[in-house]
């Protein structure tokens, strides 16, 4: 039977995970700056949630 967690592809090393973190985080930041009337809460929530999966592939490991 195969392992289903399991994985070969880069998606779930640590440096490419914590790569991908950053650049969010970048992209929160430069949200964050602009003036209220270009601020755009819907995108920081959908940037916010997408920061908290990459953490969550950090949690589960991976094997190669």
């Amino acid at each position: 039977m195969n392992d289903i967690y399991s994985c070969k592809s880069n998606e779930f090393s640590h440096e490419a995970i914590i790569d991908r973190l950053n650049d969010i985080s970048g992209e929160i930041e430069e949200e964050q700056e602009k003036p209220d009337e270009e601020y755009d809460r819907d995108k920081v929530f959908k940037l916010i949630y997408r920061q908290f999966i990459e953490g969550l592939k950090l949690s589960t490991g991976y094997r190669i």
